[in-house]
This record gives structure tokens, sequence and C-alpha cells, in this order.
């Protein structure tokens, strides 16, 4: 079965990125240490600072699921849910080339 590649879009209010960031990075190094878990990478847009991506890649659906419904992911929304303009926004992907 082919890796799945998960693009995570994370929206917050631009004057919290000093709440988020912490929040964020131990959210990665957490999520590194999963099962399943191939990379893990978080980007800030270039222009928009309140604008973060996750760049993921997973061995499995189930190892997704898992990460998705982790402590550490509802822990790490709890604490981050005053801070988003937006909804998260999770795109799975098929890798092309």
């Amino acid at each position: 079965m082919s890796e799945i590649h998960v693009v995570a879009d994370l929206r917050f209010k631009e004057n919290s990125v000093a709440d988020v960031i912490p929040l964020l990075n131990g959210m990665v190094e957490n999520t590194r240490k999963e099962e399943g878990c191939v990379s893990y990478d978080l980007v800030q847009d270039s222009k928009n600072i309140g604008i973060f991506f996750t760049l993921e890649v997973w061995e499995s659906q189930d190892d997704i699921d898992r990460h998705l419904h982790s402590e550490g992911i509802k822990t790490m929304m709890e604490k981050a849910k005053p801070f988003f303009v937006a909804e998260p926004a999770i795109h799975q992907c098929q890798k092309l080339s």
C-alpha cells in the first residue's frame, strides 16, 4: 500500500502566534514518535504569519485515524481553540511524482 500524504491548513489570529507556536511545536515533537508516522513537518506561510501547514506522510489510514483521535491532538486543539480563525482543513493527498 502507498504512503498517504496529508496537508493540514491551520489558521490562527496573527496576534496569537507567540502562543500558538509552542503548542504546534509540541504537537510535532509528539507526532513524530507515533506509530506509522513517516514524516511530519510544520511550516509557516511567508506572507501571513497566522497561517501554518503540517506536511505529513503516514504509512496507513489506520495510523492517520489513530493520530487524529490521540490525546495529544485533542489537547492541542483544545488549547489552541481560542486562537483559530477557521476550522483546520485536512487534505489527504496522493503523491504523483
